[in-house]
Order: C-alpha cells, then structure tokens, then sequence
C-alpha cells in the first residue's frame, strides 16, 4: 500500500506524559512504563487505531478507503525514541484486498512532544508520506470481563477480507471462524495498558494455513470500544487481522 497524503490521527494516549518524559531523557528504546494509543484517519479517507508498546512494538490497523468498518490493512514493526525522535526500521506493511498483496518493507521517522507527534512513513519502493497525530488521554482500566463478547466485524489475511466473528471469554478464550476455518487463542491482560497479549492458532482443514500460530495484541478504542487485533507468523510473513463491534 502506497499513502499519497498525510496521516491524520489522533493519539489516545493511556500514559502519554509518562512517554514524554521518558523521551527528552536521552537513550535508545522507547523507555516508558506504559503503552500509547492512537485512533483517528490515516490518509486515502481511512480510520486508523494503533498502539505503541514500551518494549517498543507497534501496532497500526487502517480500514479500507472510505469504509470505517471494513479492515484494510496494518503497520506492524520496533520504534526507538532517543531525545523525542521516534524511528523505526523494520515496519511491514500488511496490505488486505480482495487479491493477495505481499508485505511491503518500510521505515517510519518522527517527532514526539507533549502535545503532537509528526514524521514521515517511507516504504521500501513508493511515495514516502508524512503524518501528523494531535494528542488525547483515556485512563480505562483493562480487564477480561471489559472485553469480553463476540465483536462482528471483518477479518484480513493473505487471502483476501472476510466476514467474521471474534469472541472472547471472561476467561480469556478466544474463539472465531474465517470461511469455515475454526481459530481458537488466548487473550491475555497486559500490566502496561489498556491492551491485550493475543495468540491464535488455525486449525486443521478447510483452513488454508493448518496448525500455525500467531502471536500480537488486542486492543479496543476508548471512545467507541471498536476492537481490534493484529497477530503475526513472522516465519510465513503473514498477519491476521480483525476490526469489529459487540
């Protein structure tokens, strides 16, 4: 996927302030105790909703172009912050259609300060495109009993985009079905942040890719509770990738 204008999103930060400061500290590694979140639009009239977390991992899920409730795709990759500059160097761009697209290479470069974070994302071939975020907080608690429920939405993978249903439970069982192929995982509270440790696993047929996990995050919008989860097979270079509502 090649971004042709800029990156409109809003941060949802759980503890922005505490990244801010941990930034103009000097140092390599995104130094914080807790996570960040993001939602808003990303460019080409699509919503956007990330996470960055304190190990430095991020997480960008972006819907198909002018429809908020369908998935389009994900950034996925490893940010250092030293002195407020965010840089990444290994982000993947997980594009979904109706056709396989593989996964781009691309780096991603910026500043963070108190009140917006800006930068540039430059995929390996394609039209680098900048991007500018406006800063708001959110303080909700994550629990299992949150964010359990069955959310009905979309899922995207190697083949395509498709109707699906993800459903946890209070225990943290995570069930769902893409074309008859039944997925089943574990969701698990981080300590961080309002987010979610996540493993799934393919079962056997009718599913396209048998017996293989996938390891990522949860993790629901604070203004609207949508929920989304990106999960990788970093060895198949494949991600899963599901948006959706109770």
């Amino acid at each position: 996927m090649v971004f042709r204008t800029k990156l409109n999103v809003a941060l949802a930060g759980l503890c922005v302030a505490a990244l801010l400061a941990a930034c103009g500290g000097g140092g390599d590694g995104l130094v914080t105790s807790a996570a960040t979140q993001f939602a808003g639009t990303l460019g080409g009239n699509r919503d956007a909703a990330a996470v960055v977390l304190p190990d430095g991992r991020y997480y960008l899920v972006y819907s198909a172009a002018g429809d908020a409730n369908t998935v389009g795709g994900a950034l996925q990759g490893t940010a250092t912050v030293t002195n407020g500059s965010f840089a990444s160097a290994d982000t993947v761009d997980f594009a979904v259609a109706a056709t396989y697209a593989a996964p781009k290479a691309a780096t991603v470069s910026g500043v963070l300060n108190a009140s917006s974070f800006t930068g540039t994302e430059t995929p390996a071939t394609g039209t680098a495109t900048d991007f500018q975020t406006v800063a708001f907080y959110s303080t909700t608690a994550n629990t299992l009993d949150r964010l359990a429920g069955a959310y009905t939405g979309t899922a995207g993978f190697a083949l395509g985009v498709r109707p699906a249903v993800f459903t946890v439970t209070a225990s943290g069982a995570v069930t769902s079905s893409i074309n008859g192929c039944a997925i089943t995982g574990t969701a698990s509270p981080r300590a961080d942040s309002d987010t979610y440790d996540l493993t799934i696993t393919f079962g056997g047929p009718p599913c396209a890719i048998q017996n293989v996990s996938f390891t990522g995050v949860a993790y629901q919008r604070p203004d609207n509770g949508r929920l989304y989860a990106v999960a990788r097979n970093a060895t198949l270079r494949q991600s899963v990738i599901f948006s959706g509502v109770r």
